[in-house]
């Protein structure tokens, strides 16, 4: 019974990060980065590994000319083995050295 539980809420763990990573995927498009940031930090909060989210904050964190807070963003999306997607449509400027 107890390990059910455990996956139950590793479950609902995950699927409330990619809420929060979807949320705040909707505010970056929209232009609202610090709404952007605020649901990212939430997906990290939840799922740490997040890729996506890093470089998503990452992005918006740019946006909005915070450039060093950027470059550690990015370097922590590509310590966690961030890959380019052509997918998302957003622009990912993670890889810049």
């Amino acid at each position: 019974m107890c390990l059910r539980r455990g996956i139950l809420e590793l479950i609902d763990r995950d699927i409330e990060a990619c809420t929060a990573f979807n949320k705040g995927s909707s505010f970056y498009r929209e232009g609202n980065y610090d709404e952007a940031i605020k649901c990212l930090d939430e997906a990290i909060r939840l799922d740490p590994e997040h890729t996506g989210a890093w470089n998503v904050k990452g992005i918006a964190l740019e946006a909005l000319g915070r450039s060093s807070e950027a470059d550690a963003t990015f370097a922590k999306s590509r310590e966690l083995g961030y890959i380019k997607s052509k997918v998302s449509g957003l622009h990912n400027i993670s890889t810049k050295s």
